[in-house]
């Protein structure tokens, strides 16, 4: 419904888009801290929150004026997501006990870092002129497709994976 919305007045979908990944941005650095990524260091993510979002509010209204993609944000919070999954796949080789294959944070982190580095690739040749060449540009928009399909795989994984939360039972008198 926002799509059309926005199609009707302004004749383009990027504005949902944009808004679509500074929220993306945000749930995922929540999730992080859920996970106690930050454990120490309790201000790291309203920092992170906070420069994303004036970085996303300077290239939104300024840059880009709500009409083309934000690039630059597109590769800033990818890189930032990848360095957060790497940073927590770490974390996870040195105190999980149990194999990680089987852990479903580490299959999400994997997917993180494979989905959100080659967005980061692919962004930058749009950047840098990857219109130029059509064939070049589709093998680009295929990879994108195929490493989208693998996560999506890895999600579904992951959720196989998840422990059964234990159901709560009131004691009978």
């Amino acid at each position: 419904m926002t799509g059309i919305i926005s199609i009707k007045l302004i004749r383009t979908n990027v504005v949902n888009l944009n808004i679509y990944m500074l929220v993306e941005f945000l749930l995922i650095v929540w999730q992080f801290k859920k996970w106690n990524l930050f454990d120490r260091k309790l201000y790291w993510p309203g920092v992170l929150a906070g420069v994303m979002i004036i970085f996303w509010c300077i290239e939104t209204l300024f840059i880009s004026k709500m009409k083309i993609f934000n690039s630059y944000f597109i590769i800033s919070y990818s890189a930032l997501i990848t360095f957060m999954s790497i940073s927590m796949i770490n974390r996870l080789i040195v105190t999980e006990r149990r194999s990680l294959i089987k852990n479903p944070i580490f299959i999400i982190c994997v997917a993180f870092v494979l989905y959100y580095t080659l967005n980061v690739l692919s962004e930058s040749f749009w950047i840098y002129g990857i219109n130029t060449n059509n064939g070049f540009s589709a093998s680009v928009g295929k990879i994108s497709l195929i490493t989208n399909f693998i996560a999506i795989i890895l999600y579904s994984i992951s959720i196989l994976w998840m422990p059964i939360k234990q159901r709560f039972t009131l004691p009978s008198s």
